[in-house]
């Protein structure tokens, strides 16, 4: 199986692979940790959806609420998925 590079950015910093890639409704939610959250419907096409350097952590709860933990343990960012 070979494996095709469709998008790349750059992160600020060397990461970990933790829940990095949510699905809700028709799209998909990938964080790129020291980049931020990227939005694709097809996973080939990705948008910028959160440009925010300091994320770790994504989960999206059952009415769409991205949820985000900062790298300091102490941060939780709450984003209404409205668009």
């Amino acid at each position: 199986m070979n494996f095709t590079n469709v998008h790349s950015v750059s992160p600020q910093f060397i990461t970990s692979m933790l829940n990095t890639f949510t699905r809700y409704d028709d799209f998909y939610y990938v964080l790129i940790q020291g980049f931020g959250i990227m939005k694709t419907y097809d996973l080939v096409n990705y948008d910028n959806y959160w440009r925010n350097d300091d994320l770790l952590d994504l989960f999206i709860d059952h009415n769409g609420v991205l949820i985000a933990k900062d790298w300091d343990y102490k941060t939780v960012y709450y984003r209404n998925n409205t668009e």
